[in-house]
């Protein structure tokens, strides 16, 4: 199986995915606003870079699609992150394989997912402190539940998965 699909396969999606992304990227104005954003994709080396500058801070990702795409998964590449936790560019990095892998996602979506929580970093937005991201990952939504004791804010999910799972109702 995994021959049949590098070799009859995987060539033919990876071409969908790269020429697919230059499209969704320009489609969704991604591109416009206060930051410089930009996305590049390869169909030889099988990569998508995107760079965001914003002011004097260049932030860049390598999407890399594996000889058995789809039925390996992608693998994230963080070059450039300046200003943003190694911690949290993880997550994002993570949550993009996760889209990729076990949501469908394409390359632009996980492209468009990476810019969206970039440009919260640079509004200031705090992340989920259970998810520790800006953009919960399935909803696209900001934390806006606040603890009444440590007033933090919380994907809804997130803490209904929380409470759910560790049987206290209390922060």
């Amino acid at each position: 199986v995994m021959r049949f699909v590098e070799d009859e396969v995987s060539e033919i999606l990876a071409a969908r995915e790269m020429s697919g992304v230059q499209r969704r990227v320009r489609a969704s104005g991604a591109g416009e606003g206060d930051g410089d954003f930009n996305v590049a994709g390869s169909t030889t080396s099988r990569e998508v870079t995107a760079t965001y500058r914003k002011d004097e801070c260049t932030m860049e990702i390598v999407v890399r699609l594996p000889p058995q795409y789809p039925l390996q998964n992608v693998e994230v590449d963080c070059r450039k992150r300046l200003g943003v936790p190694e911690g949290r560019w993880r997550r994002w990095m993570l949550q993009i394989v996760s889209m990729m892998n076990s949501r469908d996602g394409s390359v632009a979506d996980a492209v468009l997912f990476w810019k969206k929580n970039v440009d919260k970093e640079f509004e200031g937005l705090e992340p989920c402190p259970i998810c520790y991201s800006i953009l919960h990952p399935k909803l696209m939504t900001l934390p806006a539940m606040e603890c009444p004791t440590c007033h933090n804010k919380f994907h809804s999910d997130c803490l209904h998965k929380w409470f759910h799972t560790s049987h206290k109702s209390k922060c």
